[in-house]
């Protein structure tokens, strides 16, 4: 009986797609493939009820996932593999540009950093002076300010690889991309150690599902970049902030 359901679904979705499946028919089909000989639409079901939807599934820790009766280590893995493929679905083409010299693009690209991603994450986009892509690279986590945040790390990267730039990224998974003052006030703090070292801090953006809100240019409408001594000139900036 389970195998019949199980080949009439598959056809189903071959011929017409998921957008004839109801959320728990596709939780149902995607737990094929961990859970042999069993009735997944049932334990669909019951993930759906004790998380509340099927984005509150794919974001359950797996311990919490496995205390669903059906779900073991197996089944749990499976569900968080989905966030994280698509996750990287949406980074594979953002990997490829090469400029960032346009807020709109940095936009794009803090958006797709955190497709998925339910911890609080903040994340650096090292530029060279004509705001090209060097590096992007993981610095803490934790809510910004929650943790105490070290410069140390960003100032090595910086230094050592001819930084002259540096967008920051991070998330509020549960929330909304609206900065909190805390948010603004540390962006200004880092802002200002940055020049200390001629590093420019372009942008600090607040990113939510698939919201990017940029704190430096939402400040009472106005600008004010400390520009690193001999580095990005003032066209540049002016360019960045008005795409």
């Amino acid at each position: 009986m389970h195998e019949g359901h199980r080949q009439r679904m598959r056809e189903k979705f071959h011929k017409q797609g998921g957008d004839a499946f109801l959320p728990h028919e596709l939780l149902e089909m995607i737990l094929f493939y961990a859970i042999p000989r069993c009735n997944t639409n049932e334990i669909a079901h019951a993930l759906i009820d004790r998380f509340g939807s099927f984005r509150g599934v794919l974001e359950a820790d797996v311990s919490e996932l496995t205390e669903v009766k059906g779900i073991g280590e197996n089944a749990a893995t499976l569900i968080k593999l989905f966030p994280v493929a698509l996750r990287l679905y949406f980074q594979e083409p953002q990997s490829k540009i090469q400029r960032f010299d346009k807020l709109s693009v940095a936009r794009e690209f803090g958006v797709a950093q955190f497709v998925g991603n339910t911890n609080e994450d903040l994340y650096a986009l090292l530029l060279d002076n004509q705001l090209r892509k060097i590096d992007c690279i993981h610095l803490s986590r934790g809510a910004i300010n929650h943790v105490a945040f070290d410069l140390t790390e960003l100032y090595r990267q910086c230094l050592t690889r001819r930084v002259s730039a540096v967008i920051l990224y991070h998330n509020h998974p549960h929330g909304l991309s609206v900065p909190s003052l805390e948010d603004v006030e540390i962006t200004y703090q880092i802002q200002g150690k940055l020049s200390d070292v001629n590093i420019c801090l372009l942008e600090h953006f607040v990113v939510s599902d698939f919201s990017c809100m940029p704190i430096l240019c939402t400040q009472s409408g106005v600008v004010t970049p400390a520009i690193p001594r001999g580095g990005i000139d003032r066209k540049a900036l002016d360019h960045f902030y008005c795409h």
